[in-house]
């Protein structure tokens, strides 16, 4: 990678070319934005440039295989009659001929070049491919960038973001939308033509990006910030009691008592699968004296979380929970895996509180966050992004300052505040942070199954994840043994 430092350095241009998106190539450019982005001190913008890069990379050589259809089928592309009826059968078959249209566009010399160039005031990213644009798909393209304009938000986004013709434009319009938060003005993205190529050009002036501060929380979210609920008190005495030296296990389990409601929550808990509990806990000494003064904490973190937020009757808020409990497992497990004991009950109460801003957000009544989520996992799209654009901020930095209000200490709050940007993540929650984040995937996996390719490379590389099939194995098997835990319990 020297030779990409170097030509940041002396402001040479970077390219990489491709006929075809293969892995080593995604992850090559993905390592040059990291590469780029770090000497900027701009790696926040990391998940939103690799989408824009990776959807727009796509939609040229969507429109180099779209060449490549028609001259297959004999069908003039010019043809605006014939073009419409065409592209829908393009669009039908294109899915279960993708091996086909990857070796022709190796033999037919089409190709997709990337390039980055990094100016003392401004970064330029050029996505060229070499299929010249029809004057009716130019016409249809700037309508989409006009549409953009209008919108006031993401409702707007959601609601209008397909054409029924083209599948493209969702990259289009997530560039007008990331470039509008980020401050910045129409004239710094184009879309250029000629008789051989297309040009999307992207220019990106270092100081109104700094100065946009996408990481910035809406002046809103830090209001609604403001009126959450506190940490509750008779939690807070007993987790202070934890982290007095001369506490005793009795001491906890006689205070806990006190607090009938706390007595069943915990209890409950205790029998949940993520605690990995190999027979029932009935008494709360049980619970204390199995689970530990740690253990103890990440259960009175799960009853505040539920006495603050929890809903009767709210099917979403009960499947976040659910999702917590088995990401919480699985971080332990991982954790475990790696023999870091030592990590094992912070992983757990990462994991079980990783999603803390998502419960926020619902709490409020904000059905924003999980229509963005419906679509992010339909379009295999990056939440991270999408919300950012929407709210200004993201489940994970609301569910940080949620800990940091409530006086959690700073390995969690941190670690959740980063748990979907593993690529920013300093050097002492980074082991935690990679954790969560597989946790994450594995608890996700049947209901998105990600693309290998499209998740951050290091951390597959950390836990030696080569291919989808390793890391389908190490899911398959942690999944498995949270299932037999809660068979487990149940027959107990």
């Amino acid at each position: 990678m020297e030779k990409y430092i170097d030509a940041i350095k002396w402001h040479h241009p970077i390219q990489i070319k491709c006929s075809s998106n293969k892995p080593e190539t995604i992850q090559e450019l993905n390592k040059v934005l990291e590469i780029i982005l770090t000497s900027l001190d701009l790696l926040e913008l990391f998940n939103s440039l690799q989408f824009v890069l990776r959807e727009l990379i796509n939609n040229g050589k969507r429109a180099n295989i779209k060449r490549i259809h028609f001259s297959d089928k004999g069908v003039d592309i010019r043809d605006r009659n014939l073009y419409d009826k065409e592209l829908a059968l393009f669009a039908e078959s294109f899915s279960d001929h993708l091996e086909y249209f990857h070796e022709e566009l190796t033999k037919q010399n089409f190709y997709v070049e990337t390039t980055f160039l990094c100016n003392p005031d401004s970064l330029e990213i050029k996505v060229v491919n070499n299929s010249p644009l029809l004057e009716f798909e130019k016409k249809r393209i700037d309508s989409k960038i006009e549409l953009a304009k209008n919108f006031k938000g993401m409702e707007d986004a959601l609601a209008n973001v397909f054409d029924t013709v083209e599948s493209g434009g969702l990259g289009l319009l997530m560039i007008q939308l990331s470039l509008k938060k980020a401050g910045m003005e129409e004239q710094h993205f184009s879309i250029t033509s000629d008789d051989v190529s297309t040009t999307v050009h992207i220019i990106m002036p270092l100081d109104h990006i700094k100065k946009g501060s996408l990481s910035q929380i809406s002046q809103n979210m830090v209001d609604k910030l403001q009126s959450l609920p506190r940490f509750p008190e008779n939690i807070m005495h007993l987790m202070k009691l934890l982290n007095e030296q001369d506490s005793t296990l009795k001491e906890i389990a006689v205070k806990i008592r006190q607090d009938p409601t706390l007595t069943v929550d915990l209890l409950k808990l205790s029998n949940s699968a993520a605690f990995m509990m190999r027979r029932r806990i009935n008494t709360i000494e049980d619970s204390v004296k199995i689970i530990g003064f740690k253990g103890v904490e990440s259960l009175l973190l799960s009853c505040a979380i539920n006495q603050s937020f929890y809903q009767k009757g709210d099917k979403i808020l009960q499947n976040l929970w659910q999702h917590a409990n088995e990401v919480a497992f699985y971080s332990k497990k991982l954790a475990s895996k790696l023999r870091l004991r030592n990590l094992s009950e912070d992983a757990f109460i990462c994991g079980l509180l990783h999603d803390l801003g998502k419960i926020v957000i619902r709490a409020q009544g904000n059905n924003l966050i999980s229509n963005i989520k419906n679509f992010c996992s339909k379009n295999e799209l990056d939440i991270e992004l999408l919300e950012n654009i929407a709210v200004n901020t993201t489940h994970a930095r609301i569910g940080r300052l949620i800990c940091i209000k409530w006086g959690l200490p700073d390995i969690v709050s941190e670690t959740i505040g980063m748990h979907h940007t593993p690529h920013i993540a300093p050097d002492n929650i980074k082991t935690l942070v990679n954790i969560v984040y597989l946790a994450d995937i594995f608890s996700n996996y049947d209901k998105y199954n990600p693309s290998f390719d499209k998740l951050y490379a290091p951390v597959m590389e950390f836990f030696n994840l080569k291919s989808c099939e390793d890391l389908l194995k190490l899911k398959t098997s942690m999944s498995d043994d949270y299932l037999e835990q809660q068979n487990l319990l149940k027959e107990n």
